[in-house]
């Protein structure tokens, strides 16, 4: 059986489970293949086409934003779509979900079912990985866990993929977020959260006392959603609000509501180990 993964990760927890669902499926005898969205060539259509063509089992990985997913995944749907997929062979295949999040999810894995079903995949599996937060942020100063708690969680990751994999590899379905608490707490989470996060771009700013111009968060945004023009930083409304920038500022001059949380105190995430660098993620 043949896996393909297409995954957004703003820094990084995402491409780990990505990374980390295909080698397990390797590890379990079938093939597998994870592409980032940031990745070029993957938008070819012929290339989309193929890998569909390919595949067995077809899924998306994304942070959760709120119970919902990040708006670069909706538009790579989006793009899906444009598509004509009914000539492909055996164009009713198995989709699923893996999402990373840092507390909990309501029913952020279920959220695309119907635009993947429009895509011929049936979502057969579903579910969330706790990871940790890059969030630390004035008015959520909720710090990343130590190393060795994220490599606790890691390991039981790792059990709960193994589980998916092999569920849907004998045609059975693995799902979470179908209870009916869970699917409130979830439209609760998208009613009150899509509009701020739809309008984060009008609230970052950069404190120009600490900035170096070493220009990495225009380098690194994967939307070009940030430009310096006329020494002035510019954030558009592309912004997919992923926390790269905020995040891997080395003088933590990004700033949210022109705030930012101490650094000392409320720590960067830099990325989920194991030889992670940014790169990975395009």
């Amino acid at each position: 059986m043949r896996f393909s993964t297409f995954f957004f990760s703003g820094t990084g927890n995402t491409w780990w489970v990505a990374r980390e669902f295909s080698r397990l499926v390797q590890e379990l005898g079938h093939e597998a293949q994870y592409y980032s969205l940031e990745n070029k060539a993957i938008h070819d259509s012929e290339f989309l086409k193929t890998v569909f063509n390919e595949s067995d089992a077809i899924g998306i990985a994304y942070p959760i934003y709120g119970s919902t997913l990040p708006k670069i995944m909706w538009q790579f749907l989006d793009e899906l779509g444009q598509l004509d997929f009914s000539k492909l062979s055996n164009a009713c295949k198995v989709g699923y979900t893996l999402t990373s999040v840092a507390l909990f999810s309501g029913d952020g894995a279920l959220v695309p079912r119907k635009k993947m079903k429009i895509l011929g995949l049936q979502l057969q599996g579903a579910m969330n990985f706790q990871m940790t937060s890059n969030l630390s942020v004035p008015f959520f100063r909720y710090n990343p866990v130590s190393m060795e708690k994220l490599e606790s969680r890691k390991n039981r990751n790792r059990k709960k993929m193994r589980k998916l994999i092999l569920r849907l590899s004998k045609g059975k379905k693995c799902m979470e977020g179908r209870n009916p608490l869970l699917i409130f707490v979830g439209w609760l989470q998208r009613i009150f959260g899509e509009k701020e996060i739809s309008l984060i771009s009008k609230y970052w700013s950069v404190d120009r006392s600490k900035c170096t111009q070493c220009l990495l968060c225009v380098k690194d945004c994967p939307t070009n959603s940030i430009e310096y023009i006329d020494d002035k930083f510019i954030f558009h409304k592309s912004c997919t609000a992923c926390m790269r920038c905020y995040n891997r500022c080395p003088s933590s001059a990004i700033q949210i509501f022109n705030r930012t949380a101490d650094p000392d105190k409320y720590r960067r995430f830099h990325g989920p180990g194991e030889g992670f660098k940014i790169k990975d993620l395009r």
